[in-house]
């Protein structure tokens, strides 16, 4: 079939472009993460792997056979992100509940710039959370962007933060702006234990137009808030 590599790499990169597009919104995003101008390029990847695989592959048949299962399954992932899908998350309360326990932190991280603090750590046993009040400044020439739910590990535990239920912080920064809130995440207090560290990790923190793209890693002593 002639027009067969043309068909798979038009049929790879309408349904990659088709996803990018409904992942958004099926799934709740609130923000857009740093690295979503890559999207751009997956289409035409897409189409050169297609089009790489039909002059490997030799027999008809198994040409025939392949364009037509990467097709169903394209489409199947289509339909199902748009018929399905998560269902929107639900606004948390956005900060600690009244009366929790709250420790003054200070810890930082930065990226030519762009500078992450947490100002303080409130417990939330009753959700078996933790609560990190930020303070996001971009010092640097040009926008910033982030990702406002961070890895977070410790010596027994590894959770991410939770953006529906903290406060709705937007993952671009113009230059000289900043940004506070708090930020939760599912990181049980009754497992932590003196002495150990929380490690704070903002993946793919890109400033000054992509010129610099990186991770700000910050460790924060909680020993204040553990009995």
């Amino acid at each position: 079939m002639a027009g067969a590599p043309l068909a798979v790499a038009m049929a790879a990169g309408g349904a990659l472009v088709a996803l990018a597009l409904i992942l958004p919104a099926t799934n709740a995003f609130r923000f857009a993460g740093p690295g979503r101008y890559a999207y751009p390029a997956l289409p035409a990847e897409a189409a050169l792997c297609a089009l790489g695989l039909y002059v490997a592959i030799r027999h008809q048949l198994a040409r025939r056979v392949l364009g037509s299962a990467y097709g169903v399954v394209a489409l199947a992932v289509i339909v199902a992100g748009a018929a399905g899908g998560s269902p929107p998350a639900q606004p948390g309360p956005q900060a600690p509940p009244d009366g929790s326990r709250v420790a003054a932190s200070g810890a930082d991280g930065s990226l030519r710039g762009f500078s992450i603090t947490i100002d303080s750590v409130a417990l939330d046993p009753a959700q078996k959370a933790m609560w990190f009040h930020v303070t996001v400044e971009n010092s640097g020439p040009d926008e910033a962007e982030w990702s406002p739910a961070p890895a977070v590990s410790t010596g027994s535990q590894v959770a991410h933060g939770d953006y529906s239920k903290s406060t709705p912080l937007p993952g671009d920064v113009d230059s000289g702006q900043k940004l506070t809130g708090w930020l939760f995440v599912q990181l049980d207090p009754h497992l932590m234990h003196r002495g150990e560290a929380v490690r704070l990790r903002f993946a793919g923190v890109a400033v000054n137009g992509y010129a610099a793209v990186g991770d700000v890693l910050i460790d924060v002593n909680v020993d204040p808030l553990l009995q």
